[in-house]
């Protein structure tokens, strides 16, 4: 054995060429994959919630078709932004929104959500109101005061115009 040769002098590849076989055996494993859900993502990311609010955030009961034949948008993709919507305790695109069956069709109201209200405050301050409404409710004709109904309904109007502010 001489001297010039190193000791462990092998012909193994180096480490260039074996990172570009196993990129190349990773990218035709995998292309096909990263493909299909680089299409699904795209098409995740176009978002249609703010149009929805636009022109559907009014209160009033709209049908899935309507809102996808206005915002010219796919059914399937409005349903899902419209489910996320729906979700309890959750606010989408600033507004939430209500679904209800109308024999085999879906329709939904959408509503902007300008202010919060915390249950609290409206527990503390509906429950007199709803107390007072109810006494008046059981009694009969007779006993019944409608100046006592007026003056709650106006307590409510008050505390409705207080939080639109």
């Amino acid at each position: 054995m001489s001297n010039d040769t190193p000791r462990n002098e092998t012909s193994a590849p180096n480490a260039e060429e074996v990172n570009s076989v196993a990129l190349s055996r990773f990218s035709e494993r995998f292309a096909p994959q990263n493909h299909a859900r680089e299409a699904t993502t795209s098409a995740r990311r176009s978002s249609i919630g703010l149009q929805i609010k636009e022109h559907f955030a009014d209160g009033k009961w709209h049908s899935l078709d309507t809102i996808a034949n206005t915002i010219d948008a796919g059914e399937d993709h409005v349903r899902a932004t419209l489910d996320r919507i729906t979700r309890t305790n959750h606010t989408y695109f600033g507004c939430t929104a209500e679904r209800k069956k109308v024999g085999t069709d879906v329709e939904y109201r959408i509503f902007k959500i300008n202010k919060t209200i915390s249950s609290d405050e409206l527990i503390e301050k509906l429950t007199p109101i709803i107390e007072g409404l109810r006494a008046e409710g059981k009694k009969n004709m007779v006993t019944m005061s409608p100046q006592t109904v007026a003056v709650l309904a106006h307590r409510l109007k008050k505390l409705l115009d207080e939080w639109a502010e």
